[in-house]
């Protein structure tokens, strides 16, 4: 039978006693150094590390004012009605309705001017006084700035404040290429949107655009931003810059 010469050196000498005792070879000292050195940058890290915190919400570009829909103070048939999108001054004519009483024609004027963004009745539908007639959008035929108004949810609303930071994904326009508009938040509702049943509703929140020398008028994350207008009524995307935590704190949260 033949063995092998350090094992049969190990069994004439099996305890060596006078020689050093290996407790680790250098590369298991270097390994144990690194996975040290890991372990201390990653409790540093969950201590004085920070992470942002973003709420998203979404909802749509409008302008001040909102939408208004306007009700005929009327009881006829209608006979005539303004054209969506077209401008409406003060005194210009929403829709006309011929009178029941007397067969003659008059004329629903808008509370405020605007454009015309629906149309809730059509030509030939009868219509009672108070009978909703169209949706008129204040501000679209002037110069007046976009604003975004965002749904967030009743669990996030707490941590959003008026001077926040935020970035808007707008429909249609590709991030990738021409980055978020950036705004801040405005306003916040006094009062929770109404919802069905005892549980509270999102809170609208207003974002003021931030402005700016470009094709849209508005400031965006990449230099020029989209190379045409943005329209009222897109929708938009938001996320909320709400601050910063460590990790520790998150999982402490």
């Amino acid at each position: 039978m033949m063995y092998r010469f350090k094992a049969l050196a190990r069994r004439r000498d099996p305890d060596q006693l006078d020689g050093p005792l290996i407790l680790a070879s250098p590369g298991g000292w270097i390994v144990t150094l690194v996975i040290g050195f890991c372990m201390l940058a990653l409790i540093g890290w969950g201590v004085f590390g920070r992470v942002p915190q973003l709420v998203a919400a979404s909802g749509r570009l409008q302008y001040p004012g909102g939408l208004v829909t306007v009700q005929s103070d009327i009881a006829g048939t209608v006979s005539a009605m303004a054209g969506l999108g077209e401008g409406l001054g003060r005194d210009d004519a929403l829709a006309t309705v011929r009178r029941n009483e007397d067969g003659g024609d008059a004329q629903i004027h808008g509370t405020t001017e605007g454009r015309v963004v629906q149309h809730l009745v059509e030509v030939g539908d009868v219509v009672g006084v108070g009978t909703p007639v169209a949706v008129v959008e204040p501000g679209g035929t002037g110069d007046a700035p976009l604003e975004a108004v965002v749904e967030v949810a009743s669990w996030q609303v707490e941590a959003v404040r008026p001077g926040q930071d935020v970035k808007l994904t707008v429909s249609g326009v590709t991030a990738t290429k021409y980055g978020l508009l950036k705004g801040r938040i405005d306003s916040l509702a006094p009062f929770p949107m109404s919802t069905d049943g005892a549980q509270v509703g999102p809170t609208l929140v207003t974002i003021r655009l931030e402005r700016a020398d470009t094709t849209t008028g508005y400031a965006w994350t990449s230099l020029e931003g989209p190379d045409h207008p943005i329209e009222s009524q897109t929708p938009v995307t938001a996320e909320i810059d709400t601050g910063d935590a460590s990790p520790l704190e998150l999982l402490g949260g």
